[in-house]
């Protein structure tokens, strides 16, 4: 296995990182499936994303998230 596999090891730190946006993207996703879209929404959704660990590409995923909510639904 590591000598097919073992070329990722250099990028671990980044796939470590990358991992990081569909949680967040799924904790979005799960909480308008289950609570909808309203006025208010992005600031549950912020208490949601809040504990979650973040990188900074999953910062930007959650920022642009909330963005998105604020701009449509506040």
């Amino acid at each position: 296995m590591n000598n097919k596999l073992g070329w990722l090891r250099k990028y671990r730190a980044d796939i470590f990182r990358r991992s990081r946006c569909p949680t967040v993207v799924s904790t979005a996703v799960t909480f308008v499936n289950e609570q909808g879209v309203f006025r208010g929404a992005a600031d549950q959704l912020v208490r949601l994303l809040s504990p979650l660990p973040m990188c900074e590409a999953s910062q930007t995923v959650a920022s642009r998230l909330l963005e998105f909510f604020i701009n449509r639904f506040s």
